[in-house]
């Protein structure tokens, strides 16, 4: 019997140590070749073998968990990239990593088992797969990377895990067909953009979470200082953002098509990347005093708003902000604002004129004047816009580069200063004379004073001298009577 279990220890020994020799007899020469089966080639790595590329044209159901006797742990980035033939997939559990963009661009991809075993699905890893219509996410999970589920725009459904922590940039972005997200407990982090352009969203929660909070399908942080993501549907139409909050985070209403008027609070400062993108219904958009940026294509395709008045506090208005706003027709700038990006008013068709203030000191390309050709390609120049601009201003600038029609709103007050001041010179020149005149005279010598004086008296024409001429003469006529009488 010892004998016999000393045989098959031995025996089970000397296994282990060919296999071991044969692998890492392959892993010295995997430098110089990689192992193909025709359908997927590998690579080694260590603990096992990963997936470094499948062939594109291959029908598969199920990735295989072992390899000449060593399993499968990792599927590489780009493996799977636009193998558009899979349908279904099972990944084993024997995978512990999913590169970065390992199945994007499966479009024909509809369903995927992922395994227990994973703890992140990477960047991009499922980006573009447009058939996928749900996952689930296994416990064990801890992040997903940005863009991870990009453009899955036939995604319904979505099962985040407890052991979920952070959810990347992007990470469901243009995610048209989801209608319902739940936050984790446990998930502490929300990158950029986590949800923009989910368009068919209805429904936000945040349980138990002590990180984020939902009112009223918005969600929010802890401290309701950043709005997140209002949920497309099933939101107010007229909404107060609240005044606590002092970011409206990047995509945080895009796509809500049913919201007409928005007020924004003096709390808040900036207006993130895409906050209202393609809210076609949104008419009105009071900003506060206190806003410092309006970031870009914040307001981009906001067909129906038709005019804005921008806060005196404003200092920058980003790229695109206002592309498309078909309907503006009325913009006030203040006084302040320094950049006005690329951009930032094309294609506003019915914007005809604005009034740049002084203050502006850049004018990114295309930001006033321009339209889209026909066929949608290329800006084309207005042919009914104009600007009113100051002398000297990067406005003026802007409207000479572009040729575009401007009139100097500063000029005519510049002619009529120059006009008040010349008449103000003559004036005072007036003035100045007439007291070296009267100066003149109190210092001439006595006798051409009186002189003067006596001069005056003769031709003095007041009450006084006619009186007094006409008494002289009385009393001459009245001494000829007497003396006609005496005779």
């Amino acid at each position: 019997m010892k004998l016999s279990k000393i045989f098959s220890a031995a025996l089970t020994a000397a296994m282990i140590l060919v296999q071991a020799s044969a692998f890492s007899a392959y892993a010295a020469s995997a430098e110089d070749d990689e192992l193909s089966d025709g359908t997927f080639t590998y690579e080694i790595v260590d603990g096992g073998y990963a997936i470094v590329e499948c062939d594109t044209t291959a029908i598969i159901t199920d990735i295989p968990s072992m390899r000449n006797g060593y399993a499968i742990v990792e599927i590489a980035d780009q493996a799977f990239l636009g193998c558009t033939y899979i349908t279904e997939l099972t990944i084993p559990s024997t995978v512990k990593t999913i590169g970065a963009y390992a199945f994007a661009g499966c479009t024909g991809l509809k369903t995927v088992s992922l395994p227990d075993t994973l703890t992140e699905i990477s960047d991009a890893a499922f980006d573009a797969c447009t058939n996928l219509t749900e996952i689930n996410i296994p416990e064990g999970v801890e992040s997903i990377g940005m863009l991870a589920f990009a453009q899955c725009t036939s995604l319904e459904s979505v099962t985040l895990p407890d052991s979920l922590v952070s959810i990347g940039d992007n990470a469901f972005d243009s995610c048209g067909a989801l209608t319902e997200i739940d936050i984790p407990s446990n998930v502490t982090e929300i990158g950029e953009m986590a949800f923009i352009n989910c368009y068919s969203l209805e429904k936000i929660t945040a349980d138990d979470n002590s990180a984020f909070v939902v009112e009223d399908n918005v969600l929010y942080d802890a401290d309701k200082t950043e709005l997140y993501r209002a949920a497309a549907h099933n939101i107010d139409t007229i909404f107060y953002v609240p005044d606590t909050v002092t970011t409206i985070k990047d995509g945080a209403f895009s796509y809500c098509t049913e919201l007409t008027t928005v007020f924004v609070p003096s709390s808040v400062t900036l207006i993130g990347q895409e906050a209202f993108f393609f809210c076609t219904s949104l008419e009105n958009i009071d900003l506060s005093e206190g806003l410092l940026e309006i970031d870009s294509s914040a307001f981009a395709h906001c067909t129906a708003l038709t005019s804005i008045e921008f806060p005196t506090t404003l200092l920058s208005i980003g790229e695109g902000a206002f592309f498309d706003a078909a309907a503006l027709e009325k913009v006030i700038f203040s006084d302040g604002i320094t950049d006005i990006a690329d951009g930032a008013f094309a294609v506003c068709d019915s914007l005809t004129n604005v009034i740049v203030p002084s203050s502006v000191e850049s004018i990114g390309d295309y930001a006033f004047g321009y339209t889209l050709n026909d066929d949608q390609t290329d800006y084309t120049q207005m042919t009914n816009f104009s600007m009113s601009v100051k002398s000297g201003s990067a406005a003026l600038k802007y409207a000479k580069n572009n040729d575009l029609d401007y009139t100097v709103s500063d000029r005519s007050l510049k002619r009529l200063a120059f006009i008040i001041v010349c008449v103000g010179l003559i004036l005072a020149a007036a003035v100045f004379a007439t007291v070296l005149m009267r100066r003149g005279r109190k210092l001439a010598p006595a006798d051409v004073r009186k002189a003067e004086a006596l001069e005056n008296e003769e031709n003095d024409p007041s009450y006084e001298g006619i009186v007094a001429d006409k008494s002289d003469k009385q009393d001459e006529q009245n001494t000829n009577d007497e003396s006609d009488e005496e005779k």
